[in-house]
């Protein structure tokens, strides 16, 4: 990990610096005002992460708790540093209009590091909508038309989020171009959600089958299907997915969509986005949004895993229950508490 201190007589000469020489992946550990031979400075110290997210290792349990202990660490730090930067923030740069946008972000949950970056976005372009400001920093790709042109989708999430049932909700809207489907069962340990796989594969006529490992010349045995939906294990303790997709073998060939749920806390869904971290994970996909009613969490995970968010479910039925993502309903959900569907979302 690179760490840095850098020094100027105005916190924004700083933070340009960072950006410059660091880049979007540094991640401030220190900020504080410091006096030298009368002079006053701002000083702040920084990291950047993807040195070590970047590096191709063997899986190391211990240096994977660490890593984690620094992230979690990190994320407790972070709420006081914003009330350090934030009186020095030059308000003038943006409008009124603008000022209430970071104000209520702020408020639905959106990260200190996140409100920052947007408000550097808006000092440098003043004049472009907030819109197009936000889906700079904050990815959405519509699952139907991203990725389907992918043949082999592996879906993992947290248990309980909803991952075995995005699954199927999804092959039932693939089925509806007359597309060939195989569902491909590698959670065999889990009797209980490999029987609820099985009977809605087969009540909706969709291929079914069960497998231990995910190799290239496992999946070529399924040639004659357009596509292979693939519903990953849980993750054993003390294990993440870089480790889990390892032992089954798993083809390069796979893209993988992270299933979560917004209504984990901060500090859980920080710690997935860790733990589930890999280099084949394609996107993020949000269900139970009917059982929430913060909304800012998922911008925190789209912007610091940098995947996008493709696709959105709101209730318990597979059918007319999710839609893939677009930048009306996320902004819609996040802004004005609007599920898909059209309702409203209670407020908290």
């Amino acid at each position: 990990m690179q760490i840095k201190t850098f020094r100027g007589k105005t916190l924004s000469e700083v933070m340009a610096r960072i950006k410059k020489e660091i880049g979007p992946d540094a991640v401030i550990l220190n900020s504080d005002d410091v006096t030298d031979k009368g002079e006053k400075y701002f000083e702040v110290t920084v990291a950047r992460e993807n040195d070590i997210e970047q590096q191709k290792r063997e899986p190391n349990y211990y240096a994977y708790n660490f890593e984690q202990e620094f992230r979690l660490e990190w994320e407790k730090f972070q709420k006081n540093i914003y009330a350090l930067i934030k009186p020095h923030l030059n308000k003038n740069n943006i409008t009124p209009r603008q000022k209430q946008v970071l104000d209520y972000l702020e408020k639905q949950g959106v990260s200190t590091e996140l409100i920052l970056e947007i408000y550097a976005r808006i000092s440098q372009s003043p004049d472009t909508p907030i819109l197009k400001i936000l889906s700079q920093a904050i990815k959405i790709q519509s699952w139907m038309e991203k990725f389907t042109p992918q043949k082999i989708h592996a879906f993992t999430g947290p248990s309980g989020s909803g991952q075995t049932s995005t699954l199927l909700r999804l092959a039932l809207e693939l089925k509806k171009s007359s597309a060939k489907i195989l569902i491909l069962n590698a959670n065999i340990n889990h009797a209980g959600g490999k029987l609820y796989l099985k009977h809605f594969s087969e009540l909706s006529g969709l291929a079914y089958h069960e497998t231990d490992r995910l190799s290239r010349s496992i999946l070529n045995h399924f040639k004659e299907f357009d596509y292979i939906l693939i519903d990953l294990p849980p993750l054993a303790q003390g294990k993440n997915l870089i480790t889990s997709m390892d032992e089954l073998q798993a083809s390069s060939e796979i893209a993988i969509h992270l299933v979560l749920a917004p209504a984990y806390s901060s500090e859980q869904l920080n710690f997935f986005s860790v733990q589930y971290s890999h280099p084949q994970m394609a996107s993020l996909i949000w269900t139970k949004l009917d059982e929430t009613c913060v909304f800012g969490r998922i911008m925190n995970i789209a912007w610091k895993t940098r995947l996008p968010i493709s696709y959105l479910s709101y209730g318990p039925g597979l059918k007319k229950s999710s839609v893939p993502a677009t930048q009306d309903n996320v902004w819609r959900l996040i802004f004005k508490k609007e599920l898909p569907n059209g309702c409203k979302i209670i407020t908290c």
